[in-house]
């Protein structure tokens, strides 16, 4: 890589360093006047050097009581704020930077100044960039990206599946609509010819795709709370694991919860959110397992039903959710982007640290885009804003947007239960 061009003696080189995105959130029954509280507040934001004064993409996110009005909003920030391109969702609740609005008339909003041509919004009727498509800097078109999706599309995890190949990164990062009544995409974009489609979709996938000129880091939170230790699946057919360690597999169980009757386990007080596996992967980190909602424990031959094929010689825990993991891996997940983004691996922080002095993680993220279950709040958090400040305690104030999703993107999968972070790094 060549060394960047040195800054300029005047201004500040501090100046060299990529602005901080614009964000803004408000609550209020009337569209319109949700809407111009957030104007006003990108407008001051545009004032403070600390923020980017472009924008090229937009992120809204609505509370599902302006759903009805979603076609009317997203044009109308199209047109206040210039910005062309827009993407979002409604959402039973809605994240923004420190707060969370569940159950209310809620905006949240995020103007990215992103590279030219370093994206591309895609939806039923908009394909992403082919696999071999490179952007004018020369770029991988479709690198990783964002993923709204509606909960009753058919066949959804194979779309999701698909998608997530069709990027060179593999990864995924976004959410299924939630809302009480018809669910709604946003996704507006540029027309070849110079104008807009303002379209709002209730069906399928949109979202937008970034190329590989995008720097993001990107976590999930699963809240995992393993009962007991890992166990190799010995005989499996099919969803049903029959043995673990060459015992019928309900006696491990049973072991790991220091329990003796299986018709007991409903009630057990270390699954009160419930029971699942998560299967190990080969290479990944202990927390990063793929997980499998338990259906059925037969006690007459000791079979456990997963909702997804095993096979044997598989390594797998017993696990449940409570409210102190949570925190703990939420924590966790703070802690590796700090530690991403301290290191020395993503090329573009590098040269804005060259040019901009040492280095600073919190200067370094421009923006986050945080999604998160429907459930976590009220059953693994007291509040829907505690989240977001325990975002704040371990990685700033940063700029954020997203919402409570009705199931949670991540690489390659559809997950429940999950906090997925991911950060704009420049």
């Amino acid at each position: 890589m060549s060394e960047p061009v040195p800054p300029p003696s005047q201004p500040d080189a501090r100046s060299a360093a990529p602005g901080r995105f614009r964000h803004a959130h408000a609550v209020h029954p009337n569209w319109r006047m949700a809407v111009e509280l957030c104007l006003a507040q990108l407008d001051a934001q545009s004032r403070d050097p600390a923020y980017a004064k472009r924008a090229n993409l937009g992120f809204a996110y609505l509370g599902d009581q302006l759903t009805p009005y979603a076609s009317e909003i997203l044009a109308f920030l199209r047109v206040r704020t210039g910005v062309p391109d827009w993407v979002g969702s409604v959402g039973i609740g809605v994240v923004a930077s420190n707060a969370g609005y569940f159950d209310e008339p809620a905006l949240s909003v995020m103007l990215a100044d992103l590279p030219p041509a370093s994206f591309s919004v895609f939806s039923g009727t908009r394909p992403i960039p082919a696999a071999e498509q490179r952007t004018p800097s020369g770029a991988i078109a479709a690198h990783s990206a964002l993923v709204h999706a509606d909960p009753d599309a058919p066949d959804l995890p194979l779309l999701v599946a698909d998608l997530a190949r069709r990027v060179e990164s593999g990864w995924l990062f976004g959410g299924i609509t939630s809302s009480r009544g018809p669910g709604v995409q946003l996704a507006n974009e540029t027309q070849s010819g110079g104008g807009h489609a303002a379209n709002v979709y209730g069906s399928g996938l949109s979202g937008v795709v970034f190329s590989s000129e995008v720097h993001l880091a990107s976590r999930s939170s699963r809240a995992i709370a393993p009962v007991g230790g890992a166990h190799t699946v010995t005989r499996a057919e099919g969803n049903v694991v029959l043995e673990l360690d060459g015992n019928p597999a309900l006696y491990a169980l049973l072991a790991d919860l220091d329990a003796d009757n299986p018709l007991t386990l409903v009630r057990h007080p270390r699954l009160t959110y419930g029971l699942f596996v998560g299967l190990q992967l080969p290479g990944a980190a202990p927390h990063d397992m793929l997980l499998r909602n338990v259906l059925a424990l037969d006690p007459r031959d000791g079979s456990i039903a997963l909702a997804g094929p095993v096979e044997p010689g598989r390594r797998l825990l017993f696990c449940s959710r409570d409210a102190k993991s949570a925190r703990v891996d939420l924590r966790r997940v703070c802690a590796e982007l700090r530690d991403e983004i301290e290191s020395d691996a993503p090329a573009l922080a590098l040269e804005a640290a060259r040019a901009s002095g040492p280095l600073d993680g919190r200067r370094r993220i421009r923006g986050g885009i945080y999604i998160s279950c429907v459930a976590r709040p009220g059953q693994l958090f007291d509040d829907p804003s505690d989240e977001l400040a325990l975002i704040r305690d371990n990685l700033g104030d940063i700029p954020l947007t997203g919402f409570f999703a009705n199931g949670e993107i991540a690489r390659d999968e559809l997950q429940g239960h999950t906090g997925v972070l991911t950060l704009f790094l420049g």
